[in-house]
């Protein structure tokens, strides 16, 4: 009776650790493919950013080629603007 009992026990085991092993195959294929996705995903993000941020690059400088002193004068007043905005932010932090 012992000997069956220890060997009823010895099965239930195989058999839960197969189920367990079974699992965590799944869960690592999910994992792995969640993973895969998202990886494409963000590549692709990354090479879109990259093709409108060459856009926006190349679309400045035909401008500035276009007109130049119009280029010249916003970024003067841009550069004014930030630098305006900027010094007011620093000195109203030490006031505080």
């Amino acid at each position: 009776m012992a000997t069956q009992n220890i060997a009823y026990v010895t099965e239930q085991l195989k058999a839960g650790l197969a189920d367990g092993m079974e699992k965590l195959k799944d869960f690592s294929e999910t994992a792995k493919d969640r993973f895969e996705s998202a990886r494409a995903e963000i590549k692709h993000g990354i090479e879109t950013t990259q093709a409108a941020a060459k856009d926006a690059v190349n679309g400045v400088r035909n401008q500035a080629r276009k007109r130049p002193f119009t280029a010249l004068a916003a970024t003067a007043i841009t550069g004014l603007a930030l630098g305006i905005t900027l010094g007011w932010l620093a000195g109203h932090k030490r006031r505080s």
